[in-house]
């Protein structure tokens, strides 16, 4: 396991004990001590979150990749606050509601994270060229004997030339 996906699976972890413990709180102390772990878990994703995009996507897309990233939780507020006037009625499908939801999210976080591929410029920074050269197949689908011919250049001059 590497570095992002210690991070990412220690804060999912984080997210799931939260949910739970959110879905079957009862006291207002309770509901604040869940919440405040889920924007635990949240917050710690920022950094790796943010770090992963600018060594996985090309410079021209990295840009509307962060802005998107940055306001996905501003568009899962929303959704759970129209989802809570929905159900506004009874406390009973107000929670039903909120863990259908985080669970379908936790559910979709644990598949993108088994999916992220490695940094191919923090591989090659490592020294780890081979799974550099796998990864970078991989992601663009350059075969083993290009990135064979490559493996002298930077990768970043590569990269630069290339997208």
């Amino acid at each position: 396991m590497d570095r992002k996906e210690k991070t990412l699976f220690i804060t999912l972890g984080i997210y799931v004990i939260g949910a739970i413990g959110l879905i079957f709180s009862f006291t207002y102390i309770t509901i604040l001590i869940f919440v405040g772990l889920l924007l635990f878990a949240a917050g710690g994703e920022y950094n790796t979150i943010l770090t992963a995009t600018h060594e996985l996507f090309p410079r021209r897309h990295r840009s509307r990749a962060l802005f998107l990233e940055l306001n996905f939780t501003n568009i899962g507020g929303s959704i759970a606050a129209i989802l809570a006037l929905l159900a506004i009625s009874s406390i009973f499908d107000q929670r039903v509601l909120l863990g259908v939801t985080l669970l379908i999210s936790i559910l979709i976080m644990y598949i993108i994270r088994l999916r992220l591929p490695e940094s191919v410029m923090w591989l090659e920074a490592r020294g780890h060229i081979n799974q550099a050269g796998d990864e970078l197949k991989n992601t663009l689908g350059f075969t083993r004997k290009v990135w064979i011919i490559l493996n002298h250049r930077s990768y970043h001059q590569f990269i630069l030339e290339y997208l």
